[in-house]
């Protein structure tokens, strides 16, 4: 199941199709881009409105804090850190409870 090379050498890395995709992505149209996404209100430093600022801004939090100081040990953390970071995910309302520490439990056996 899922695209293989092969299917995507087929559809979207076609010549023709990279060569449009780049003519898209010029620079004078990403900036048009931005220019109309400012106007719009859709500013923000990811083109994000407030709340969705605010999300993206908690959870690169979370991560900084919490994920990085477990993925700086090491290649094999203990068995209870993914465990942590789900529920700490979910003390932040990123993750709904069944989808956290059930799940993990589940896909552990």
């Amino acid at each position: 199941m899922g695209v293989d090379e092969h299917h995507l050498r087929e559809t979207i890395w076609k010549p023709e199709v990279t060569k449009e995709v780049e003519g898209v992505l010029k620079p004078e149209n990403v900036a048009k881009i931005a220019q109309l996404l400012h106007q719009g209100g859709h500013g923000g430093a990811y083109g994000l409105d407030e709340q969705h600022e605010m999300f993206r801004q908690t959870f690169k939090k979370f991560a900084e804090d919490q994920v990085m100081p477990l993925a700086e040990k090491g290649p094999s953390p203990r068995s209870s850190d993914p465990e942590e970071i789900m529920k700490g995910l979910m003390e932040l309302g990123l993750l709904r409870p069944f989808h956290s520490t059930e799940v993990w439990r589940i896909s552990r056996r």
